[in-house]
C-alpha cells in the first residue's frame, strides 16, 4: 500500500506539471543539450589529461581526442576528426600510463571492424605500429606498465566482403611490443574450452598483474585468470 500510495502521488506531481506551460520550456531545453557537443570525463595519464569530444550523434564520425599539458593549461587537439577519411570514425582511445603515446581504433563506413593506429602525444604524429583484426565492439586495450607494448584482443580476420554476416572466431589475447611489425605479436592467453566466451584484458592498478575476465554471453558466467607479471614473458 506504502509504494501504491507513493507512485500516485508521483503521479500527481508529473501531472500538475504537465498541466503548466512549463513542459515545452523543458522539451526546448532537453533537445538544446541533447543536440549539443559532448565531452567524456579527462584521464590522466602522466602529467597529460586526456578527454574526447563527441558530435550530438554520439561517438563515430565526428569524434575528436583532446590533451591538456596540465591541469589549468589549453586544450590541444591531438586527433582531428577533419584529417580522418569521410567515412572514417573514432570509437575508442587508451592512453599509455606515461602519457606518451594513444593508441586509437578507426573503423569506416559503419563497420565493426577496425584498425588501432598509435599516436605520439607530444608530436601529434602516428607511428608506424598498425594493428588489425580489431573488433570495435569486443576488442578491449591494455598498455603493459613501462608502456613498451600493449596487450589486445585479436580475432580472425573475416574475408573481404563477408565483415557483416562471417562468424567471430579466434579471439585470443595478444601482446605488441612497440615498433615490431604484427606479425610478431605474441598470444599470451588463448582457450579453446573458451568459445562463444568475450575476453577483456587489464592491468592492475599498480602494473603487477594482467587479469583477464572472460564472460559467457548466453549465460552472462565469468571466469578470472590472471598472469603473475603484466608481460608477455
Amino acid at each position: 500500500p506504502e509504494v501504491l500510495a507513493w507512485a500516485r502521488a508521483q503521479d500527481g506531481i508529473a501531472r500538475a506539471f504537465a498541466a503548466t506551460g512549463e513542459r515545452d520550456s523543458l522539451r526546448e531545453e532537453i533537445a538544446r543539450i541533447a543536440g549539443g557537443e559532448r565531452y567524456s570525463a579527462p584521464i590522466k595519464r602522466g602529467d597529460r589529461h586526456f578527454y574526447l569530444r563527441f558530435p550530438a550523434a554520439g561517438p563515430g564520425p565526428g569524434t575528436a581526442i583532446l590533451v591538456r599539458e596540465a591541469e589549468d593549461g589549453a586544450d590541444r587537439m591531438l586527433i582531428d576528426p577533419s584529417e580522418l577519411a569521410e567515412s572514417a570514425g573514432l570509437v575508442r582511445a587508451v592512453p599509455d600510463p606515461a602519457g606518451r603515446r594513444v593508441a586509437y581504433l578507426i573503423t569506416r563506413s559503419g563497420s565493426s571492424w577496425g584498425t588501432l593506429h598509435i599516436r605520439d602525444a607530444g608530436s601529434g604524429r602516428d607511428l608506424p605500429d598498425t594493428l588489425r583484426g580489431i573488433h570495435a565492439g569486443l576488442s578491449g586495450i591494455a598498455w603493459s606498465p613501462d608502456g613498451s607494448g600493449l596487450f589486445y584482443n585479436r580475432f580472425d580476420l573475416p574475408e573481404a566482403g563477408q565483415e557483416r554476416s562471417a562468424r567471430i572466431e579466434g579471439e585470443r589475447i595478444d601482446f605488441h611490443s612497440m615498433g615490431d611489425p604484427q606479425e610478431r605479436d605474441r598470444t599470451v592467453f588463448q582457450r579453446t574450452g573458451l568459445k562463444g566466451w568475450s575476453l577483456s584484458p587489464s592491468v592492475t592498478g599498480d602494473g603487477r598483474i594482467l587479469v583477464i575476465v572472460a564472460t559467457d554471453g548466453t549465460t552472462q558466467h565469468t571466469r578470472v585468470y590472471y598472469r603473475a607479471r603484466a608481460t608477455p614473458d
